[in-house]
């Protein structure tokens, strides 16, 4: 039966986890939306961005699962997830940034809306989820070690 310590450690695992996976998913829509409707803003460009947010998401995934799922965060664990989500966030933001810019500079004829699109969106949003769960994994670790007496 788990405790109250690991049933916080797997909340912010599994928000961690969605946090990336809706970040991976971001990153990945516009290839998705190339191939479904034959047009996307991303530019080459761009997706240097896109890339680069699935694989810190990735890294995040794979730290978050073992360091998460399994017992309460340890404060190492907690800070290198935190830094890496805040890290998904700059580069979602840079993302989206790079997206606008393009539309600003294209011709207004051929984009309807000037947004920056699902997949950005997406991949800021998914990235804000990934920065609450390490916090979360952060706040569960110190009320988890002042409960128990342990040092995390």
């Amino acid at each position: 039966m788990l405790d109250e310590g690991d049933v916080s450690a797997h909340t912010a695992g599994i928000i961690t986890l969605v946090g990336c996976a809706s970040a991976i998913l971001g990153a990945l829509l516009p290839w998705g939306e190339k191939v479904l409707f034959g047009i996307s803003i991303s530019k080459t460009e761009v997706q240097a961005a896109g890339w680069l947010l699935a694989a810190i998401a990735m890294v995040s995934v794979c730290i978050a699962s073992v360091g998460l799922l399994r017992r309460p965060a340890t404060a190492a664990i907690a800070i290198v997830l935190i830094l890496l989500a805040l890290t998904q966030v700059g580069v979602a933001i840079w993302n989206g940034v790079d997206i606008v810019q393009v539309i600003a500079h294209s011709d207004s004829r051929q984009v309807a809306i000037r947004t920056i699109g699902t997949g950005a969106t997406l991949g800021v949003l998914g990235s804000l989820i990934t920065l609450a769960g390490s916090f979360i994994a952060w706040t569960r670790r110190a009320w988890w070690s002042s409960e128990t007496g342990e040092v995390a």
